[in-house]
């Protein structure tokens, strides 16, 4: 990823302590933080990449050391936002200080001024238009929180199980989407592909999706039962539109079906299984 970024700096970047989602020795976890500028024509784009390493024990024992699964990453980034709209009062993590130094000093950019926040699977192809056309909805209507894109198989006649998963991917991807922001409000973000707006104009500037209350709800449960394993583990996403929705109840969920993105899907009988298995599992304890 660093290569294609065109990341050119010989020094290796110190790894940084931050507290995760992880329990007992895996509470600590350490990060890498590599920035940039991402060059292609007369562009130069801004580029800050975390790279979860672990902490010292993790470095021989573990088959993916520093592993702490997507939510963690998600709390990662919103409190760390959360933590820059006060920083006098708000105490930081070594590796939140290290992420406002790079952003603020290297790149030349204020984290407090970051208002969309744009999450995708790393399977997940986004086309050029997504964020203008996610931002355009977002900014029109201010009582929206997060907005899902519709997401498209990527090799949907690639073999026969491909072409088996169209029309129930169609479903769940497109028509119960579309179905519920027709009736007034998405219940529901799409799992791999939505944008989150983290500042409101509203009363100078207010938090939303970095407001204390829901991070303390999206952070504090932890996977301890079977039930709360296949929420917090399986359906990150739905879970934390179900807490944006608890912490602001006057603002909701939105679609777009306009913005595009393309994934790929399962060519094997067993991964489908599997990833059936998993999608039915998040969506009856969500």
């Amino acid at each position: 990823i660093l290569e294609a970024l065109g990341y050119s700096s010989t020094e290796e970047p110190i790894s940084r302590a931050y507290v995760s989602l992880g329990q007992n020795r895996r509470k600590i976890n350490c990060a890498k933080v590599y920035s940039g500028f991402y060059e292609t024509g007369r562009n130069r784009v801004p580029f800050m990449v975390v790279v979860k390493v672990g902490n010292a024990r993790e470095a021989s024992g573990t088959r993916v050391p520093g592993n702490r699964g997507k939510r963690d990453s998600m709390v990662l980034v919103l409190g760390f936002l959360e933590r820059c709209m006060n920083l006098a009062s708000n105490r930081m993590t070594p590796l939140e200080y290290e992420l406002f130094n790079q952003s603020y000093n290297v790149l030349g950019l204020d984290p407090r001024n970051f208002k969309y926040m744009l999450l995708t699977d790393a399977d997940t192809q986004v086309q050029s238009d997504v964020v203008q056309k996610m931002v355009t909805r977002l900014e029109n209507d201010r009582s929206m929180l997060a907005i899902s894109g519709h997401i498209r198989p990527a090799n949907p006649e690639e073999n026969f199980v491909t072409m088996l998963q169209i029309f129930p991917l169609y479903l769940t991807m497109f028509s119960s989407l579309a179905y519920e922001a027709c009736m007034g409000s998405v219940i529901t973000v799409n799992g791999g592909f939505e944008s989150y707006i983290s500042l409101s104009p509203k009363n100078n500037v207010r938090p939303c999706c970095i407001h204390p209350t829901v991070l303390r709800g999206f952070a504090t449960p932890q996977a301890d039962t079977l039930h709360m394993k296949n929420v917090l583990l399986l359906g990150e996403e739905q879970f934390f539109g179900i807490v944006l929705l608890r912490s602001h109840p006057h603002h909701r969920l939105g679609f777009e079906p306009e913005a595009i993105a393309y994934s790929t899907i399962p060519t094997n009988l067993f991964a489908l299984q599997g990833l059936q298995s998993r999608n039915m599992r998040a969506a009856f304890h969500n």
